[in-house]
This record gives structure tokens, C-alpha cells and sequence, in this order.
């Protein structure tokens, strides 16, 4: 007769079924917990009112800037009263 209290390779690996079960749902009970207190973090987080930003100082236009205009000939662009000649016989710019 056999003695109820041996282990068989069939206890065995229902008890290594019964650890892995226990250890991966600690597992994902951790990750869950951890995932609801960052996701928590975040809502409490953008609730708070954004703090308020200093006045950006107006723009002041570059001195060095200039705008194109296109030569009414050939429809480049150029910067008016630097512009160079461009070979053609009727452009409108010394060169």
C-alpha cells in the first residue's frame, strides 16, 4: 500500500504549478499597484495650476534683416537697393 505523504512527480509539478502561480500573481499584484499610484501621481499633478510664466518681452525687429522683393524682369529675389544686375539686357538694376 502506498504511503499518502510521498511525493510523486505529479505533486510536484502541481506544487511547482501552485509556487509559479503564487510568485507571478505577487508579481503582477506589485505592477498593478505601482501602475494606480504613478497614474494617480500624474492626475494629482495636472491638477495643479501651471505657474504663471514671465512676460516675454516684445520682438524687436533684426536690423539686419531685410525683405525681398522680386526684380519685376527676370522674378528673382533680391533685397532692394542691393540688388546686383543680372546679364539681361533689360533688367532694371546697374550692374
Amino acid at each position: 500500500m502506498q504511503d499518502g505523504r510521498m511525493l510523486t512527480p505529479v505533486k510536484i509539478l502541481l506544487l511547482a504549478l501552485l509556487a509559479a502561480a503564487v510568485w507571478y500573481g505577487w508579481r503582477f499584484w506589485r505592477w498593478q499597484r505601482r501602475f494606480r499610484e504613478e497614474i494617480q501621481r500624474q492626475m494629482e499633478e495636472a491638477a495643479q495650476p501651471m505657474p504663471p510664466r514671465p512676460a516675454a518681452a516684445p520682438a524687436v525687429p533684426d536690423p539686419e534683416i531685410d525683405d525681398l522683393a522680386p526684380c519685376p524682369v527676370c522674378g528673382t529675389y533680391g533685397v532692394p537697393g542691393r540688388v546686383a544686375n543680372c546679364g539681361r539686357s533689360d533688367c532694371p538694376y546697374p550692374g
